[in-house]
């Protein structure tokens, strides 16, 4: 079997994509307390997806048709995720301000809800199509309460 084709594996990697980047949020909840509300809800809701996406793991049926779709290359994920641990490890230290780390979360945001790996098909059994109607919803209220957010800030 080839990396990526395991279902498990993909799933996996697509659930600690939304744990870095639920870390990401929790490290700018600390880099800007007077903003932690919004950093520590969208981060606890980012590794509400992580868990909601490994829910489908005991759901084999479930998983051969999510990954049958090619939605995603895993190992994309795997470096998208590498480099959200790397912003993470520095975000206390650099000098991203409040509206640099806003913007950053918007475009996150953006590139999950376009990415195919939310794109429900025909052939997604009803707990998978659960799963990712949830996952879009939740990264469209992000985006637009980033948006909200940033447009605020001056």
């Amino acid at each position: 079997m080839q990396p990526g084709t395991d279902p498990r594996e993909v799933v996996e990697a697509l659930a600690g994509y939304e744990d870095a980047l639920g870390d990401l949020y929790a490290a700018f909840a600390v880099k800007f307390p007077r903003r932690a509300d919004l950093w520590d809800l969208m981060s606890h809701e980012e590794h509400g997806h992580a868990d909601a996406l490994r829910s489908l793991l005991g759901k084999a049926e479930d998983l051969a048709v999510f990954v049958d779709v090619e939605r995603f290359d895993v190992r994309e994920v795997t470096v998208a995720t590498q480099r959200l641990r790397e912003q993470t490890e520095v975000a206390q230290y650099s000098s991203l301000d409040l509206r640099e780390a806003l913007a950053q979360a918007v475009e996150l945001e953006r590139s999950m809800i376009e990415s195919r790996a939310l794109t429900v098909f025909q052939t997604d059994t009803p707990s998978v199509v659960a799963v990712l109607d949830h996952l879009r919803e939740q990264s469209s209220q992000h985006r637009e309460r980033l948006r909200a957010e940033l447009s605020a800030v001056r």
